[in-house]
């Protein structure tokens, strides 16, 4: 059923976005169609993601660099969102950085990109994903939904793109990358949503048999933020889809991007940054045992 004040706000805070994201920045930053201020129309809209998605979590979004306790450094990330009850934001006059453990989710927020932008922005997302192989810390929690939840999870966020993505072929995109370390969402403001589905019936024979008789149906398709679904310790890949804009509603393509974000983090599996690791190799002898 749901709660209509939750849903009110909600959709306040969306259409702020929507309205940030393009009207605004374009009148603010552009003159007679010619962009002022580049850098400055990058941080604006990146400033509206970070307000919407900290309505939804309970950790902190900012931007910045990731880095590990073994001297390996991420590119600039528009948003992180990240845990800091174990580690103190680094930073210096220019920029902030956060311990690999302590990432939840990192973003790239862009304009309108073509192909090789596109491209160029989904790899560096998983590149920097793949620092997760480097993290040297204890779950805070059992870990129980597997090794794609150790990693941050990571979205791109854009206002528009110049070919259709439904031809998009991932598997060239992300060649030579592990589909581990692939995209968990991308929203395409001014055209949909892209997350990934699982239709109940692609389940082996025990495990539908079992589906069945707690009273599923075999006909459900789910809608995903991740790349795998894992059930009764068996790991299904999930199918990449689109869902496009829909007239009758504006923003329901935005509302399952917070909804699959929301979920992404729900099931991330949270590390402790243990500080001693990420200190010089003297120090770290007094501490062995």
């Amino acid at each position: 059923m749901g709660n209509k004040i939750f849903d009110t706000i909600l959709l306040r805070k969306i259409e702020n976005f929507v309205s940030t994201f393009g009207e605004d920045s374009n009148s603010i930053f552009k003159l007679n169609e010619k962009l002022i201020h580049p850098a400055e129309y990058g941080k604006y809209r990146e400033n509206a993601l970070k307000d919407l998605l900290q309505v939804l979590t309970k950790f902190k979004v900012s931007d910045g660099f990731v880095i590990t306790s073994n001297e390996k450094v991420s590119t600039q990330c528009d948003v992180v969102v990240y845990d800091n009850l174990d580690f103190p934001v680094l930073e210096n006059n220019l920029a902030q950085f956060f311990s690999i453990e302590s990432v939840i989710s990192i973003g790239e927020v862009k304009s309108t990109l073509n192909k090789a932008q596109f491209k160029s922005a989904l790899r560096k997302l998983a590149e920097n994903k793949k620092l997760s192989e480097n993290i040297n810390g204890k779950p805070k929690l059992k870990v129980i939904y597997g090794d794609e939840y150790n990693s941050p999870i990571s979205f791109l966020v854009c206002k528009n793109l110049k070919f259709e993505l439904e031809k998009i072929d991932y598997d060239e995109i992300y060649k030579g990358i592990p589909k581990i370390y692939w995209h968990n969402l991308i929203l395409i403001v001014d055209q949909g949503l892209s997350n990934y589905t699982f239709a109940t019936k692609n389940f082996s024979e025990s495990d539908k048999s079992e589906f069945v008789s707690n009273g599923g149906n075999i006909n459900l398709v789910s809608f995903f933020p991740n790349k795998f679904y894992t059930y009764n310790n068996t790991t299904y890949e999930c199918n990449t889809n689109f869902l496009k804009v829909d007239d009758q509603d504006q923003f329901k393509h935005i509302k399952m991007f917070i909804t699959g974000f929301s979920q992404a983090i729900l099931y991330k599996t949270i590390f402790q940054t243990q500080i001693v690791h990420y200190m010089n190799y003297e120090v770290q002898k007094l501490f062995q045992t």
